[in-house]
């Protein structure tokens, strides 16, 4: 049932937020390099607004000149901002962060020139990256471990 909610998630932001089409892929591996075990990926990508400009009218002002797509990604990501103002909306990332902590799982999103990473033990990527190339949309990846002892 996480995994259903996690992909639909992924999905409908592009939906809500996108302002265009998006793809989708999932695809199951087993992952030797860092787990020695099987994982899902869900990997989600548009090539629309971005983060920044999709949470520029609510959430500018309240940064100032720190505003960029850093700090849009660190809002959307770490912070649970939704730029609708809606009692109940702006629960799917906060829903897949939780779903991704119960497995171990990764959650990395690059928007803009930036890309952010919700990190478990077992990898040792960067929690920020600033600086790279302009990427107008938003691509999401979500990795799933699968159980423990699974080969």
């Amino acid at each position: 049932m996480g995994f259903a909610m996690a992909l639909s998630e992924a999905c409908q932001n592009i939906v809500e937020h996108a302002g265009t089409g998006g793809w989708v892929a999932v695809h199951a591996y087993r992952f030797r390099r860092k787990l020695g075990r099987k994982v899902a990926v869900i990997a989600v990508s548009d090539g629309g607004i971005g983060f920044r400009r999709s949470l520029e009218a609510t959430q500018a002002r309240r940064f100032g000149e720190r505003w960029g797509d850093a700090v849009a990604l660190e809002a959307a990501v770490i912070q649970h901002t939704s730029r609708f103002r809606d009692p109940g909306r702006g629960q799917g990332m906060p829903g897949i962060k939780r779903y991704l902590t119960r497995w171990s799982g990764k959650l990395t999103i690059r928007s803009g020139t930036a890309r952010i990473a919700i990190i478990p033990a077992w990898d040792d990527d960067v929690p920020m990256t600033e600086g790279l190339a302009p990427f107008p949309g938003a691509q999401l990846q979500i990795l799933i471990p699968g159980a423990e002892g699974t080969a």
